[in-house]
This record gives C-alpha cells, sequence and structure tokens, in this order.
C-alpha cells in the first residue's frame, strides 16, 4: 500500500481530471504575503489556467508533472538516476545560474538553471528544484527564504564544541521540533554556512524581484532524481532524495517552550501523573510575511528523503512549567475578538525595560495613526470614575528589533505602537495598547487590574511577544502575570462614543 499523497485543497479542475504544471513564475509579495503563479494545462480542455500559490506550496509543486484531485502523480516517463557530481569536477568548473527567459509574459516566468556535468550526461538543474528538495525542503524553510530576517524570531542557534544548540520559538509548533528529520535538517543548514548562505542568497534575490537566485555553492552533489534524458541531456524534474548531507556538529541540543515533562503528583488518596505545561497542538506557522498561512509541512508524505554522511545525537530539553494563573480573559460582542489560539515564547533571563513615560496629557490636536484612540481617551476624561489618562508612544523596534514587523509596508519607517494608561476611582488600573496597523490586521488590546501592576514590563513583553509571533497578539496567560482581564477590540464603523462606552464598561465591571 503507498503512501497517502498531500495535496492541495480546493482544486478548481474537473474531478478525476489530469492536469499538468507548465511553468512556475518569480515569487511575489502583496501586502506581506508571499506568492507563486503556476500554468496548469487540463488534458480535456486543453486550455491553459494559471493559479496564484502561497509561496509555500512550492514543496508540492513539480513542473512537468501532472496532478489529479490536487495531488501530483508519478511519471511513468521520467526516469530515475543517481546523479552525483564531485568535488573535483565542480573545483574544475564552479556552475553558474543559467536565465531562461519568459519573453512572452515579460519575464515573470523566468526562472534559472544549473549546468552540471557528470560522466557520460550533462544534467539540466532548475534552481527552484534545489530550492525545493534540497535547501528548503518544508514550509518552515520555505518561509525563512521570504523572511529570512526573522530567522531569530523562530530558532536561535549556538554551535561550540561540536554541539549545536537549536532553541525554537514558539510561533513553531511543538510537534515540529518532535520530528527528527525536521531536527537533522535544521541542524544541516544552522551549522553549515554556505548553506545558510544560500538560503540568504535566494531571499536577496527574491526581494529584489530576481526570482530564485543563488551561488552554487555546494562542496559536491548528490542527489536521486526523475529526469527526462534527450541524448546526452537530462533535464531533472524532481529530486526525490538529497545524499551526503554532513552536519558541523556530533551533538545536537534541541529546546522549546512546549517541550514538556511530567511531574508526579501525590495525594493520602490515590496517586496520579499529571502533566505540567501542555501543548495546543497547533499546525499552523503564521507570520505577517509566512509561505503558507496554516499549514506546515510535518508530515513525513510526499517529503524529499535525506541521507546523511555521519549519525548524529539528538537531545530534546523538556521543562517543567508550574501551573494555576488568576489571569482571566473575556470574549465581547461585537467588537471583542477571542485569544489567539497561539502561544508566545518564555521571557527568561535580565532584559532592559524601556521606560514607558504616560506623561503625554490629551489635547485637541487629534491627528495620525492613533487618532481615534486619543478621541475616545478624551471622551472618558469628562467621566467622574476616570482619576487620570496619560499616554505613551513609542516604536516596537525597542523592545525587539529583529524583525519585519518593526517597519511599516515600506521596510524603513518605524511602526509606532501607542500604551495609554487609565487610572480609575477604588485603585482600578487600565492599560491600552493600540499598534499602527498600516495593513496589519491587529485589535486593539486592553488590560485592566484591581491590583498594583508594573505595567512597563507588562506592556514589554507584549509587545515583544508581538514582535516574535510576527504582527499577532501572544498569549498573555503565559506570560506570568496575575490579576489580570483581558479584552480585545476589533476595529469596526461604530461611531467614537459607543466604542467608549464599550471599553468604559469592561473597565469598570471588573
Amino acid at each position: 500500500m503507498g503512501k497517502p499523497k498531500v495535496g492541495f485543497a480546493n482544486w478548481p479542475f474537473v474531478k478525476d481530471e489530469k492536469v499538468k504544471l507548465l511553468k512556475l513564475s518569480k515569487p511575489y509579495s502583496v501586502e506581506g504575503l508571499w506568492y507563486i503563479d503556476a500554468v496548469y494545462l487540463p488534458a480535456t480542455s486543453k486550455r491553459a489556467k494559471r493559479l496564484k500559490h502561497h509561496f509555500g506550496d512550492l514543496h508540492l509543486l513539480v513542473c512537468g508533472a501532472e496532478y489529479v484531485n490536487g495531488k501530483r502523480q508519478d511519471m511513468e516517463d521520467w526516469i530515475t538516476v543517481d546523479v552525483h557530481i564531485s568535488k573535483q569536477s565542480i573545483q574544475y568548473r564552479r556552475p553558474e545560474p543559467y536565465l531562461n527567459k519568459d519573453r512572452i509574459n515579460q519575464y515573470e516566468f523566468d526562472y534559472y538553471t544549473y549546468g552540471l556535468f557528470s560522466p557520460g550526461t550533462y544534467y539540466i538543474i532548475p534552481l527552484h528544484e534545489l530550492l525545493r528538495a534540497g535547501l528548503a525542503s518544508d514550509v518552515f524553510w520555505l518561509n525563512q527564504v521570504t523572511a529570512l530576517d526573522s530567522i531569530n524570531t523562530r530558532v536561535v542557534y549556538e554551535n561550540e564544541s561540536d554541539c549545536l544548540l537549536m532553541t525554537f520559538l514558539s510561533d513553531v509548533p511543538v510537534r515540529y521540533v518532535k520530528i527528527d528529520e525536521k531536527i537533522k535538517h535544521a541542524a544541516w543548514v544552522l551549522s553549515n554556512p554556505n548553506i545558510y548562505q544560500m538560503i540568504d542568497q535566494t531571499y536577496h534575490s527574491i526581494r529584489n524581484g530576481n526570482g530564485i537566485r543563488f551561488e552554487f555553492l555546494f562542496d559536491e552533489l548528490h542527489f536521486k532524481a526523475k529526469v527526462e534524458k534527450k541524448g546526452d541531456q537530462a533535464y531533472v524534474k524532481e529530486i526525490i532524495s538529497f545524499k551526503g548531507k554532513k552536519y558541523n556538529c556530533t551533538n545536537i541540543v534541541v529546546e522549546h517552550p512546549s517541550l514538556v515533562e511530567y511531574e508526579r503528583e501525590a495525594s493520602e488518596k490515590e496517586k496520579k501523573w499529571t502533566p505540567i505545561g501542555k501543548a495546543d497542538g497547533d499546525r499552523s506557522l503564521m507570520s505577517d510575511q509566512t509561505a503558507t498561512p496554516g499549514i506546515l509541512d510535518i508530515d513525513r508524505y510526499d517529503s524529499v528523503q535525506s541521507e546523511y554522511t555521519s549519525s548524529v545525537k539528538i537531545e530534546r530539553i523538556r521543562i517543567k512549567k508550574t501551573g494555576g494563573t488568576r489571569i482571566s480573559s473575556k470574549t465581547m460582542p461585537v467588537d471583542v475578538e477571542g485569544i489567539s489560539k497561539r502561544t508566545t515564547a518564555d521571557f527568561g533571563g535580565l532584559e532592559t525595560v524601556p521606560q514607558l513615560e504616560f506623561a503625554n496629557k490629551v489635547n485637541d490636536k487629534l491627528e495620525g495613526s492613533f487618532a481615534e484612540i486619543l478621541a475616545i481617551f478624551r471622551l472618558m476624561e469628562d467621566r467622574e470614575e476616570v482619576d487620570s489618562i496619560g499616554y505613551h508612544i513609542g516604536n516596537l523596534k525597542d523592545h525587539f528589533p529583529f524583525r519585519s514587523v518593526c517597519t511599516l509596508t515600506d521596510g524603513v519607517t518605524l511602526r509606532n505602537y501607542l500604551a495609554g494608561k487609565i487610572q480609575l476611582k477604588h485603585s482600578k488600573d487600565a492599560i491600552f495598547i493600540e499598534v499602527e496597523r498600516d495593513k496589519l490586521a491587529l485589535s486593539t488590546l486592553l488590560l485592566v487590574s484591581k491590583s498594583s501592576q508594573n505595567w512597563q514590563l507588562v506592556c514589554h513583553k507584549i509587545l515583544k511577544g508581538l514582535i516574535k509571533n510576527s504582527g499577532s497578539w501572544p498569549d498573555i496567560m503565559n506570560l506570568g502575570f496575575e490579576q489580570l482581564e483581558i479584552y480585545r477590540f476589533k476595529h469596526t464603523n461604530a461611531d467614537i462614543s459607543q466604542k467608549e462606552k464599550r471599553i468604559f464598561k469592561c473597565m469598570y465591571s471588573v
């Protein structure tokens, strides 16, 4: 019985009809998300159709292959060969990328190939196939190709004394780090500067509109592939296994916030095992520039097999988490958004908390990105239950700079946030956090507390989590704060007075 095939949902062609993938476009960005277009030719109508895919779908896209009901089929006419390009042949003639131009469609389907000699055969290899099957063999790494500036918000690594420590942050699902194949590939990329450099070059090439292009930095190249042969030439269609991958480490240590162990809980009557912490089972990998929203290639089906030159020991560090929290979260009708399903990474160690001066007073000059919030504050100031309102406007980069969400869509202008502190009578405080949107779909956050809070630290951890989550609010219940009521307000067309009433009702009801 064969392995199940992974395919595309919402397939727009006739059921059970064979459809051939003719060509792929260069990657392009729309509102921060990256896409690639594919041209298909149905067997019956013979009229080519162009489909838009998320860039992360590239791991399922093979030019020249046939698809039925969205699933790639095995091509009987393709020959399986073992391709080995030795160190000596590469040193004698290092390959250069060759540009295949698409003049009909104004170069949007341009792509690069490498020409490599092996005894008796000249192999033509598309760079997008080397990327798909070698450098970025799953959605996680395809995501890094389009958002490499965010790599430190997903995995932090250190390679010392032949031990590679990889700390994955929580927007990488814990199931991903439990699969040895994924950890081995990550170790191959992160422990080999040349491999990482090819991904980095691809990132810059895509960002500059030049498509998938990188210099040939392999010491040698060994893979098994399906090819189409024409005389002494062979066009590589699909790489099915990548061989000769070498680590520059002997031990791998993996950490993840949701790798937990179990603690024995004893009582006089019974003994039982109680889990400390619980992974939410989220299989999505989301960001402002994600490869494929909602889909992470963590299944082994249809994946490219990898063979390594040496064995390596993988150790996963499981952490303990203390249970119990008195934070609660409210879901409000109409204007309030539910809690995000995503978690946030632990915030350990000592760090400098930016000083937030809630010294600004609301005045008549209500302009800019936060004019609506300031108008709400001005209405709220007139309530007798309100002692004072102050606000602070700062840059996201002050809380965690290494992320593209810290700038607006032009990639240069810093993204601002507003934190408003509202002091109510009877020793009740509230913090209002609004982030400059600029095509960032993000709700407004309200935190209310009857007890004394270090609001500067609260805001810092939330904003840092927001940046690490690439523009979505972190799970505040995991940040270690107590006695907070949490509300999220969507941006609606309600007038200012209605919004002010709803916000005040939430604060005063606590």
